[in-house]
């Protein structure tokens, strides 16, 4: 697990912390997304992207590494919208979090 710097805590005011990837249950919306990307350890609770949004801060993902630009990302899905991306992302390879140009668009705005 990568610490960020966001204030976001738990229901029992823990330190969510992001994860690389983790295969479970969102706490907030149940089975709708599995990949869950922050979590707080002391209560195994882990929430998807969509319930708990990126600390994506200009270029950089939750983890702290920055967010390179790849023109064609095939085989992938934008850790935002859940969609398959067929062109080009933002991409944290250290932590496989992608984010689609058209995601990427609506965070700028």
């Amino acid at each position: 697990m990568i610490n960020w710097a966001a204030n976001d805590m738990c229901q029992n005011n823990h330190k969510l912390q992001w994860v690389k990837k983790h295969i479970q249950n969102c706490a907030q919306c149940g089975p709708v997304d599995t990949m869950c990307r922050y979590g707080c350890v002391q209560c195994n609770l882990y929430y998807c992207v969509k319930c708990r949004q990126p600390p994506v801060m200009g270029d950089i993902c939750g983890g702290g590494h920055e967010l390179k630009y790849v023109p064609t990302l095939k085989y992938h899905s934008c850790d935002v919208c859940r969609g398959s991306i067929s062109g080009g992302a933002y991409r944290c390879q250290e932590c496989d979090y992608d984010v689609c140009e058209k995601c990427w668009i609506v965070k700028e705005d």
